[in-house]
């Protein structure tokens, strides 16, 4: 299936590197699995594998399908579903796995982007948020002009998206 897909179609990698746990690198398919899984056409499963050898079902290749011929829909709204759902659930260590290595995350209080005031975080500083006890200037509140300075715990992301309940 992956040396299909990837022989199908031109991908563009979204995640620079996918590492599963039972694929290695003398593999056979090795490069295609890492390149349909870097594209997130196939993310694997929960505990780190891609099973190579399982047999994919006809629903599986269909998301996968999907997924190749309109990256920008499903794979773009499935990304924005799974950050936006991790926020919600305040998981951040879940968030921090869709942040990308080298560009970092940023937190506005605001709409716009604010370079002076805006808190910039790598992957790893995202993924210790939730216990992170820093105190960050986070902008001026509206109208006041005061500082917004909060931990992460008690910022406006907390105020905006409250951990969602069962």
């Amino acid at each position: 299936m992956a040396a299909i897909l990837n022989r199908s179609f031109s991908f563009s990698s979204i995640y620079p590197e996918v590492d599963f746990n039972d694929v290695n690198e003398d593999d056979l398919f090795h490069q295609e699995i890492e390149t349909i899984a870097a594209a997130a056409i196939a993310t694997g499963y929960e505990d780190g594998t891609f099973l190579q050898d399982a047999e994919t079902t006809r629903a599986e290749f269909s998301v996968f399908l999907a997924r190749a011929l309109d990256p920008e829909r499903f794979v773009a709204e499935e990304t924005a579903s799974q950050v936006v759902g991790a926020l919600q659930a305040q998981d951040m260590e879940e968030f921090a796995e869709h942040v990308l290595p080298n560009e970092g995350v940023r937190f506005s209080p605001y709409a716009y982007v604010d370079t002076e005031n805006d808190q910039d975080f790598s992957a790893e500083e995202a993924a210790q948020l939730s216990e992170d006890e820093t105190v960050y200037t986070w902008g001026v509140y509206d109208g006041r002009g005061n500082p917004i300075e909060l931990t992460y715990s008690h910022s406006f992301m907390t105020k905006i998206m409250p951990p969602r309940t069962t």
